[in-house]
């Protein structure tokens, strides 16, 4: 794993596939428990999700 470089912001990136790059700069930020995270959009995870195609990955709920 490496990170991305932006200061203490830093995001962790597994891969740095474009689409990790992607996925990371549409990400929102939301506070949990007064700690900002970076959440990736849905579409962004269901992409993620095809493109590892683990049968886990691709059930539908």
């Amino acid at each position: 794993m490496r990170r991305r470089a932006g200061g203490p912001g830093d995001r962790p990136l597994l891969g740095g596939t474009e689409l990790e790059e992607v996925a990371a700069s549409r990400a929102e930020s939301l506070v949990i428990d007064g700690v900002r995270v970076p959440v990736c959009a849905p579409t962004d995870l269901a992409i993620g999700k095809m493109i590892a195609g683990r049968p886990l990955d691709l059930s539908k709920p």
